[in-house]
Order: structure tokens, then sequence, then C-alpha cells
């Protein structure tokens, strides 16, 4: 019986690896011999505003994405990050973060299983705290963007 379940997660674990392996980006395709990379990052602290902004450079895959928010006055109940490509102005990638109102601050980390590819244009992330669905300034707001550089060529 065990040995069947160790040929079976074995077996499964081979094929998400050749999955992994063989996927394309949309149209984008991924340098196969780079599972692993050099990482590189962006990154942006902002005070006193209701939204910050990150340009992220073309061609790289995206691997780890951090943020954090702090409450000024107002109150605060979520995030919302985005991810825009910049030829297309398709949402490439979309995020809600809830904060602890009582507390009103937020760290947060996404990681992305495989890299996600932005495009010969770059993309732009966008953070913003929101009461409901209602732009609020906050104190403090940051975020940091890891990458694989030139992990994706069209």
């Amino acid at each position: 019986m065990f040995r069947k379940k160790l040929f079976l997660y074995s077996a499964l674990s081979i094929i998400m690896v050749v999955v992994f392996l063989l996927s394309a980006c949309d149209g984008i395709e991924m340098k196969k011999d780079k599972v692993l990379c050099g990482a590189r990052s962006v990154s942006t602290t902002i005070s006193g505003v209701d939204e910050l902004t990150l340009e992220i450079p073309p061609n790289v895959g995206i691997t780890k994405i951090y943020g954090s928010v702090i409450m000024d006055v107002d109150p605060l109940n979520n995030v919302l990050l985005l991810i825009e490509d910049l030829e297309t102005n398709e949402i490439i990638f979309r995020q809600r973060y809830m904060v602890d109102e009582l507390i009103g601050r937020r760290e947060f980390e996404t990681t992305l299983v495989q890299p996600l590819c932005i495009g010969p244009q770059g993309a732009e992330l966008s953070l913003n705290p929101l009461n409901n669905q209602v732009s609020v300034e906050v104190f403090f707001l940051t975020s940091t963007v890891v990458f694989c550089p030139e992990y994706c060529t069209e």
C-alpha cells in the first residue's frame, strides 16, 4: 500500500515538473533552461498617499511580491494589488488583502510558484488602500517586487 502511494506521488511530481518546464506565458516564451535565477528587485516606499505605483522592467519573471500598509486617521479594511501590462493595459495579476481594522496595518507576501512573465513593454504594479471600495489615504505604503531578469522573451 505504501509503495503504491509513493509511486503515485512520485509520478505526479514528475508530471508537474514536466508541465512546468514545457509551459509558456501567454505567447511569451519562458527560458526553459532557467528554473532558478539570480533574482533582482524593484522597491518603493511612500507616505501620506492613497496609491503606490511601481514600474516593473520588461521581460522579467516575477517570483515574489511583498507589501505593507499602515493606516493613518481614516479606517482601512483592505488593500488591492494590481499588475497591469503596459503594452495591452490588461490587468495580469489581481489580489486583495484584508486588513485588521483594529490594528490598522498589514504586511503581505505573495510567492508565485511559476514566475509571472512580464512582456516587452514592462508593467506597473499599483497598491491601493481601501475602506470597502473607497480609496483611503494612509500613513505608509511600501512594496517590493522580486524577479528573474530577462526571463521571458517573445
